[in-house]
């Protein structure tokens, strides 16, 4: 794992106020790094128990040393933040749960434009287009959507993005 790489992988996630130490130590010590020729693998990995709770889930991700492999992380980042408040609880598979990790993925993508990021971006975005289902559909719309309105001040994607920042830390710090 480069330094530098993973100094901005940690600068991303705080420039855009999703970086939390407890949830980085987490991901740290349960994450499986994994080589990265098969994609397959890279993501979550789920444990759902027989009444289809969600018990744990294990990140793979691969090993840190260039942008595109920050990039990576940050979508896998994002996506345990949103399983974390899910544990224990019935788990229900939607697609929409890809948006938040595939907003912060594009927006890194888009902020550390070099053309082999471009490249990857461009890959992303024909993948989803080949699946000519609905879903992705409707998937790469709002994302496009999201970046989009980013940028601009007190846009709709702003406060969904910090709402999804509360709710992300009200379940991985509950007042109990």
């Amino acid at each position: 794992m480069k330094k530098g790489m993973l100094q901005k992988y940690i600068n991303f996630l705080k420039k855009h106020e999703i970086y939390d130490e407890k949830c980085i130590r987490y991901l740290h010590r349960h994450s499986v790094k994994i080589n990265y020729q098969d994609m397959s693998l890279i993501g979550c990995t789920l444990d759902i128990d027989r009444k289809g709770r969600l018990r744990s889930f294990i990140p793979c991700v691969p090993y840190l040393y260039n942008d595109k492999m920050v990039a990576i992380y940050i979508y896998v980042y994002v996506q345990a933040l949103e399983l974390i408040p899910k544990l224990g609880k019935k788990y229900e598979d939607n697609f929409l749960d890809q948006l938040l990790p595939l907003f912060y993925l594009k927006l890194y993508l888009t902020e550390n434009a070099n053309e082999a990021l471009w490249t990857y971006d461009q890959s992303i975005r024909n993948t989803l287009l080949e699946d000519q289902t609905n879903q992705s559909k409707i998937l790469l719309q709002s994302l496009d959507r999201l970046i989009g309105n980013y940028y601009q001040e007190n846009s709709e994607a702003k406060k969904m993005g910090k709402k999804a920042k509360r709710l992300a830390k009200k379940c991985l710090y509950p007042k109990n």
